[in-house]
């Protein structure tokens, strides 16, 4: 492992005075060359995290240790700093200089490192970065005079221009608009993988997170509630917190009526029976929670095969172009259901949909 986190605390006093446990506990590692996310709501520890991570903040608590050598280590006043961790990060806004150039905001690292280096050095680095990012033809250009989406590839590659072991991205996207935001996710995955980069990323955006990362980790209150891959991150969420954060879902309450196979059950819930898979032994009367992907209902258009359908009325519809989203009055419930954007239906109809047995999750219990 690159990276390693262990029992991280990190705290800070408010504007009146409070002690804030930014931080409590967080333990994880990020294997060299992948991408591990940090994802979650504001205000939940995440780039105290990275910041501890840089160097930029001092934990009360904890070790971090980057490619073997202890960075951050409370217990035996171990405390590196920023600038000799070999660390690149680019912040939300970037931090790009106005007065200089594409070329010396890329150069600028290399000019006030410990390290001395020759001009020719520096021009051949930096023209190699650039040349990495697509700017290369930019290089004289005046900083302020780049897109948004330009300069987030400038500051990518300021970042770089250091051969940094390990990559630190805040939040880099965030201030682009929705298409160009799209655009440099395939960008920013295609340059990590491409240059083997370890890398951790943190976003409050779950699509992102799914998009890019390896692994990610959710975090909730200065705490991580699951550390996976993303597929298993969406389609096994550890908690309530989880399955509700991480894409959007349909909680439904549900209670065991009986065994209708192997590893399957009956469930009676306020839409009506189910019969769904299960991955642990149920008992007659016992109650749990299930998840319902919006995608995993659909309207019922044939074989019933692997499926359990239901009645309902539209209540609400909306049209976003790519998909159509629908609420559902199915029963004592409302359900949210995603469904081509060609399908015709109308607000107030009588509407039979198919529910995907084997996809309706066995919430683990927990906030």
């Amino acid at each position: 492992m690159l990276l390693q986190v262990e029992g991280l605390q990190a705290q800070y006093v408010d504007a009146q005075g409070r002690v804030v446990r930014a931080v409590q506990g967080v333990d994880f590692a990020v294997r060299e060359g992948s991408l591990f996310t940090l994802l979650g709501p504001s205000g939940c520890g995440k780039t105290t995290t990275m910041r501890c991570i840089a160097g930029l903040e001092r934990p009360v608590a904890g070790r971090i240790s980057i490619a073997a050598e202890i960075v951050s280590c409370s217990q035996r006043g171990v405390f590196v700093a920023a600038n000799r961790r070999n660390i690149g990060m680019v912040f939300q806004s970037y931090a790009i200089w106005p007065h200089l150039s594409v070329f010396e905001n890329a150069a600028f690292p290399l000019r006030v490192s410990r390290a001395r280096h020759a001009a020719r050095k520096i021009q051949d680095k930096v023209m190699h970065v650039l040349g990495v990012v697509g700017l290369e033809e930019y290089a004289q250009r005046d900083a302020t005079a780049l897109s948004g989406g330009q300069q987030q590839r400038l500051a990518l590659a300021r970042a770089l221009a250091m051969e940094p072991r390990l990559l630190l991205l805040d939040e880099p996207l965030s201030n682009l608009d929705a298409k160009l935001r799209e655009r440099m996710r395939f960008e920013l995955q295609r340059l990590q993988r491409e240059l083997g980069l370890t890398t951790v990323y943190v976003t409050h955006d779950q699509s992102e997170a799914l998009a890019l990362s390896h692994e990610i980790a959710v975090m909730r209150d200065g705490r991580i509630e699951q550390v996976a891959p993303p597929r298993e991150i969406y389609e096994r969420p550890a908690n309530r917190f989880v399955a509700d954060f991480v894409g959007s879902t349909n909680f439904v309450d549900a209670v065991a009526l009986g065994p209708s196979g192997l590893h399957r059950c009956r469930l009676g819930t306020p839409i009506g029976e189910l019969e769904v898979q299960v991955p642990r032994t149920l008992h007659a009367g016992e109650s749990m929670l299930l998840s319902i992907r919006p995608e995993d209902i659909e309207p019922a258009t044939g074989a019933d095969d692997g499926f359990t359908t239901l009645s309902g009325v539209v209540v609400q519809k909306v049209f976003l172009g790519e998909r159509l989203d629908l609420q559902l009055r199915i029963g004592e419930r409302q359900l949210l259901m995603r469904a081509h954007p060609s399908f015709a239906v109308e607000v107030g109809q009588s509407l039979r949909v198919r529910v995907r047995s084997a996809q309706c999750i066995d919430v683990p219990a927990g906030a």
